[in-house]
Parts: C-alpha cells; structure tokens; sequence
C-alpha cells in the first residue's frame, strides 16, 4: 500500500539537504544562510518552489503545502529581503486579493486586513496561535509568510471566514550564524537589524533577533513611525526525538498614524474618488501634530514536540501575549453636498452651493468635518494552549493519519475612551457651524483640505467625560468597556488512503466560545454612568472534508469543501466598539466553500504551479419583528464569491526565481436589508489581483550580482455605496478606490561577507492608495530609494 505519502517522497530531497546542512552546519551557513530547523522546509539556494514548504499548522494530515487541499500563499524569507520587506503589510502584497483597511471608530490604521473582502482582522496567526490585538506587525522575526484562502475554521477556529494569515518565526538551529544589516532611505528611513544563531551544545541553540527602525513615508507629510522589537528564542533536543522551544517576542511602536485622504464625487457623478484625485497634494496629512499610536506586543510562546514512536508524534504549543495601547486620532471623513459641512463637495469642485455656476468658490478654501471617536487607553492579555497527537497508522492494509486535540484559550481587554474639550465659542470661530452662528462642537471646528497647519485649537484635548462637560463633543458616550472571552475546542482530523493514489480528509472542530462584555456610559446628571453586561454563548461548528488525488509525486488534484464560524463579539481586543444588547443576541455568521484545484511540480520540483476555481458564501443572522415578519437586524450582509486563483513558485529558467500570483473574483452582495447594495460588488473586494517577482542570480555577469523586480496590481475597490436621495445625492453614491499598480526594482552585489542592496519601491511615482476604508484613502508611498548593507560576521 501507499505507506509513504507521494508529498513525502516530493520532499525527499530537501530533506537530503537537510541532513547534508546538518551534518556540516558551518559550511552550510556560509554558503547559504542560516538553516532553520522548524515549521519551514530547509532549502538551499536552488529550492524556490514555496510548495515543497511544510503547511502552516501541524494539525493538518499534510507534509507540505503541494498535498494541502486550500489556496495556500507563501512569501518566503527570501523574497521578504529582496523586497526590503519591514512589516507584514508590506510582505502580504505579494498575496493578490488581500486588501488593508484603515480602520474605524478607532481601530488600528494597518493590520486590518481582509482576505477577498471578508474580515480578517482577527485571523492572524503567530506559528499556527492567535496574536490577537491590532497593531502594525514588525516583519523582522518572520521566517515567512502563509496565507490560506477561503474559511479554514477546523484549523483556526472561529472566525477565519476569508482564510487565515500564518506568520512563522525565526527559531534556533544548529550552526552558528551572525547576520547584521542597516538600511537608510528617503522618507527619513533608517533601519537596522541583527540576527544571532549560537549553537550551545549538540543538540542545543540560541537565536536572537533586534530591529530599530526609524521611519517616514515618502510624499506623506507628519506620518512617522519608530519600531523596536527583540526576539530571543531558545531550543533544545534539536536533531532529537522531543525538541523544546521557547521565544519571546517584544515590539514597541510610536507613531502618528495616516488616516488618509477624505473622498469627494465630481458633480453629476456617483463615484466618490479620494480628493489627491481631484487636486488635493498626495503629501496632505489630515491630522494634528499631537495625534500618536503608542503601543506595545509581547508574546511569549513555549512549544514542545515529542516523537513517542515511529506512529505517533505528541505536541503542546503555549502562548501568552499582552499588549497595550495609548492612542489618539483625527480623521476627516465627511465631505457631502450637505450645510452640515458648508457643501464641502461641491466646494472642491469650485462650486459655492448647489446650483451656483461653477468657479463661483475657490477650491483651495475647501473645508472638512471631522469625525470618529475619542483617544483611548487599552490593556489586553491572553493565553492560548493547543495540545495534539498525531497518530499515523494502518487500519487493515488502508495508510491512515489521524490528528486529534484540544485548544483553550482567553482573551482580556479593558479600555477606557475619553473625550474632547472644546475651543471657547467667544473666543474660536467653528468656521462649519451652520451660517449666521458658532456652535461649538468638534464637527463644526473644519479642517482645510489645503494648507492644514494641524495645530490643535486652544483648549482642544483629551477629558475623561462626564455628564456634565461632555457638551457638544459626541465623539464618544462610552466611558469605559471591559471584555473577556473563553473558548474552548476540540478538533479531529482523519486523513484515509483509499488507494495509493486516492485520499480523503476530513474532520470537525467544536468550540464552546463565550464572550462577556460590560460597559459604562457617560449618562445624565440624573443617572450618570448606565452600566450593561452583554453575554454572548456560542456553539460552534466547523467541518471540513477534502478528496485528495495523487497519481505521482508530482501532482496533487482535489476537491474540498469547509465551513467556517464567526460568532457575535469575536473580537474583544480589536473591536471599535462594545456590541448593542440586539447585534448581541443574534447567531453567528457562517461561510462556506467549495473549491476545485491542482498543483504541480515540475522540473524535478524547483518549479511549483498551482491553480483553484471557488465559490465562498457568507450566511448573516437576521432578528425580524414577529408579528409584521419585517427584517429588524442583520449581522451582516449574505455575500457571494466565485473565483479562480492560480501562482508559480521556483526556478523557471536558470538562475532566475519566480514568484507570481493571480486571482480573478466575482464578488456579490446577494442580500442586505438595504434594497439599494443587493447585487451590488462586496465592498473592499478587488475583481482582478495579480502579484509577480522576479530575481535573477547574475554569476556569469559578475559573481555576487543580482538583481530582480516585480509587478503588484489591483483593479479599483467599491468601498461604500449610498442610495439616491434628494437631500444627500439624488443620484446615488459610489466610494471608488483607484487601481493599483505599483512597479519595483532591487540590486544587490554579494562580495566576501558583506552585501550590498539598493531597491527603489514605486518605481514610476504612481498615486496609488496602500490602505482605504469606505470615506477615505491612504495615499501609498511615492518613488522610494532603500540602500541597505549587511555582514554575515
């Protein structure tokens, strides 16, 4: 029978390599860099096929990612560095059909990310564990990157409705390595990094990761970051049947954050662009000085894996993780036809108020309103435990691996939100207070589109509200809100070979996930501080089962179907806002897919192709009124997406390396309590993705040279729609993101111990937009120059 599975033999030689690097570590770090013994496949330099890499998670009956049944992306180490990759925004362009939100009511500008349109915020993995808090995530510890599409709820658990982002750490290995690199840029970018790897005993390793960064963003005025993150880690029993490790990951961010640019629609237009479309400079910041995101991350996380006997294989994955964040704000997101905001729309346009004759208003006068909510304190923690065995056994003369486990886990978070104190109305002009005069409130102070010197006005600043000098500053009533969550799961997963060739996989995870948020306001006099506690109990769900075809090592074809789960107050750390008692009470949302697709491995697998059609569907829990049968409530809306995703990964011709991707989607809303969105493309969901790179090993030119480039494109977003209405737009509005299309190149010369390498992002200066939400858009970085030098000591 087919006691070795076909990806085992595909990886059989890598895993020569392995044993080769291993029995001469030395020689090995030298020529090819550091070898990491962990979740990742050691390769040398020729192995570029990301789909001889193992899968994201251990829980899963595969032994890489050619034989795992999903659309599985990978950004691999290497192509992170070529790319002068620093965050894990930056790494995930490489992944089409992955779009960045800028976040609302206070969440997070960055890391919000969405997998083909659907909510992934939550859905980000650190080595197969939650890190669960939103924040902008510091590339410099990442071994790779993998992103799986569509719901993959029987690994994850809750949420992953669009698929899931898996980062994967540098652990120890045996050798010694000692890499250092700085980089400097325009946009006021310095860098520097150090990556240590000291071999302590025979089986025994210690590594170390430090990142400073200091940095601007070119053609952004004010937004500015500084980053520094340590990363320790520690293994033992390397090389042995029970490998024990532990990794400490701290990050440490201040930043004023860029919540973009506002949109506006030309007149007679229903499309809304963002105003840098309209004559606005790409450069304008909509922000104040003062504005900042101070946050902190730390995860320690202890794993132990112990081969009990050839079948069976037991592992414990450990996780504790807290962080912190004091931030603060200003968006500028209400630009309408309206007096509410001196018809800031029609004032862009060079026109004074509705019906007036264009070129009747100097647009360069514009003024914007101000909105979201209060800055904010936040502390959060959890602690996550996955325990599993993984049994591979003959049931009669039948091959058969099964994985069975249980995952707890608990999440905290308590913040306290404060509110605004206003400028003196005797003394401050609130120049969009409705005509004839000045009403203080935040919305009425106007923000200029053009020439905003973002000094805060006298007497504005944070106050932790009262009932009594809240006043007219309505970012917020929420005073204070705590949250906790428990979930508890088991899961089984069975993989059975019918025949050599033919498998099938299946499985079921069960959580019982129980969620508790309370929440004080800011009331009357009368009553002054209202108190809820909302409790949300959820069962949970998510079955998965595949049909795996395998005619030889070579080819991989299957079916697989899976439903994921995503229950009302999932997100107790990176959520806005507190749940209403009603959006409370409702079931959760479910999704399902169903996916088709093949994946190969060509030219002695350093070539890797692969390909997938789809269709993802998102159910939503509805409350209707019981005697009229009216529709109250909807979670959220009933989505549909068909698709095809296809990639290449490895070697294509000599010396040159090849990642590329593509993804074509046809996303539609097929249900929303507003009549107006059915039918309409779901919002943040690119139609046409594509992402390639490209490096080519000049040898034969000059030894050390290389140099490569790449290509990352996506069509224009719909962001939000509005209904015609005779007061806001009679004819409807469109929110348009722009396409994307940004070109880069990089050169590097290798000599002795030293590398040089200059890369140039956005070759072309192209205005397009990294992040956007449904009233505004972050212009990307313009041309940027990167020179970095690095020593392998």
């Amino acid at each position: 029978m087919f006691d070795t599975s076909a990806a085992k033999l595909r990886t059989g030689a890598s895993l020569g390599v392995i044993a080769l690097m291993l029995s001469t570590p030395a020689l090995a770090q030298s020529d090819t860099g550091p070898v990491t013994l962990g979740p990742v496949t050691v390769k040398d330099d020729a192995d570029h096929n990301a789909q001889n890499h193992t899968p994201p998670i251990s829980t899963m009956p595969t032994t890489s990612i050619q034989d795992t049944p999903q659309a599985v992306s990978v950004v691999t180490g290497e192509v992170m560095r070529q790319q002068a990759t620093t965050t894990l925004g930056d790494a995930l362009k490489n992944v089409p059909g992955i779009t960045i939100a800028i976040g609302e009511g206070g969440t997070l500008a960055g890391d919000q990310f969405k997998i083909n349109g659907f909510d992934a915020k939550d859905d980000v993995y650190l080595d197969g564990l939650r890190d669960f808090a939103a924040y902008t995530r510091d590339s410099f510890d990442y071994e790779e990157v993998q992103v799986l599409k569509g719901p993959s709820g029987l690994m994850f658990g809750r949420g992953t409705t669009g698929g899931a982002i898996n980062t994967i750490t540098k652990t120890p290995h045996l050798g010694d390595s000692y890499l250092v690199n700085g980089e400097i840029g325009n946009g006021d970018h310095y860098r520097g990094t150090a990556d240590i790897n000291y071999q302590f005993s025979d089986t025994g390793a210690f590594r170390l990761n430090i990142m400073e960064t200091d940095t601007g963003v070119v053609d952004r005025d004010l937004t500015h970051s500084t980053r520094f993150g340590i990363a320790p880690s520690v293994a033992l029993g390397l090389g042995t049947d029970t490998v024990f490790t532990l990794n400490w990951l701290h990050q440490q961010t201040a930043a004023r954050q860029d919540y973009g640019v506002v949109v506006a629609s030309p007149p007679n237009s229903i499309y809304a662009k963002p105003a840098t479309e309209f004559g606005v400079p790409r450069s304008t910041y909509m922000g104040f000085k003062v504005d900042h995101d101070k946050n902190t991350a730390d995860l320690v996380t202890a794993k132990l894996s112990h081969t009990a006997s050839d079948w069976l294989t037991l592992e414990n994955d450990t996780r504790v993780a807290v962080y912190s964040r004091d931030f603060r704000y200003t968006p500028t997101d209400s630009c309408d036809n309206t007096i509410t905001t001196h018809y800031c729309n029609l004032h862009l346009f060079g026109i004074a108020s509705p019906g007036a004759a264009p070129g009747s208003f100097d647009p360069t006068q514009t003024l914007v309103r101000t909105g979201g909510s209060g800055p904010y304190h936040q502390a959060s923690w959890g602690v996550q435990d996955i325990a599993s065995a993984n049994a591979e056994f003959h049931i009669g003369r039948f091959h058969n691996v099964l994985i069975v486990g249980i995952d707890a886990s608990y999440q905290s978070s308590d913040r306290t939100v404060y509110a605004y104190s206003l400028p003196n109305p005797a003394t401050y002009v609130y120049q969009l207070s409705p005509p004839g005069t000045n009403v203080a409130s935040r919305g009425n102070i106007g923000f200029p589109l053009f020439g905003f010197n973002h000094q805060t006005p006298p007497g504005y600043a944070p106050i932790l509200p009262t009932p009594t000098n809240l006043g007219s500053d309505t970012a917020t009533s929420v005073l204070y809100s705590s949250a906790a969550a428990t979930d508890l799961a088991a899961f089984a997963t069975d993989r059975f070979w019918i025949l050599d060739t033919l498998s099938v996989i299946a499985g079921l995870r069960v959580d019982e996930y129980r969620a508790n948020w309370k929440t004080v306001t800011v009331g009357t006099p009368a009553a002054p501080y209202p108190y809820t506690n909302l409790k949300m109990p959820s069962f949970l769900f998510d079955p998965r089962a595949s049909l795996v075809f395998e005619p030889d090592e070579t080819q991989t074809y299957y079916f697989s179907w899976g439903k994921a789960v995503t229950p009302e107050g999932t997100s107790v750390v990176g959520a806005p806002n507190p749940p209403s008692a009603a959006l409370a009470a409702l079931a959760p949302d479910k999704s399902e897919n169903i996916e088709v697709g093949a994946k190969f491995a060509l030219f002695d697998g350093v070539l890797g192709l692969s390909g997938s059609i789809f269709q993802e569907t998102k159910s939503n829990a509805l409350q209707t009124d019981p005697n009229t049968g009216d529709i109250l409530l909807e979670s959220s809306q009933k989505q549909r997406v068909q698709g095809f995703e296809g990639s290449a990964t490895g070697e294509v011709l000599e010396h040159l390396n090849l990642t590329a991707s593509y993804t074509y989607l046809s996303p539609v809303v097929t249900f929303d309590t507003t009549a107006y969105n059915i039918g309409k493309q779901i919002t943040f969901v690119p139609k046409n993705a594509a992402s390639v790179w490209a490096d080519y090993n000049a040898v034969d030119l000059l030894p050390g040279l290389s140099f490569g480039g790449g290509l990352f494109y996506q069509s224009h977003l719909f962001n939000a729609y509005t209904a015609p209405s005779a007061a806001g737009y009679p004819l409807g509005r469109v929110v348009e993101i722009p396409e994307t299309v940004e070109l880069d190149a990089v050169i590097a010369y290798k000599i002795d111990k030293l590398h040089f390498q200059l890369n140039v992002n956005n070759l072309a200066d192209r205005l397009y937009y990294s992040q956007s939400f449904g009233n505004r858009a972050t212009p990307a970085a313009g041309r940027t120059f990167i020179f970095s030098v690095g020593a392998a000591l």
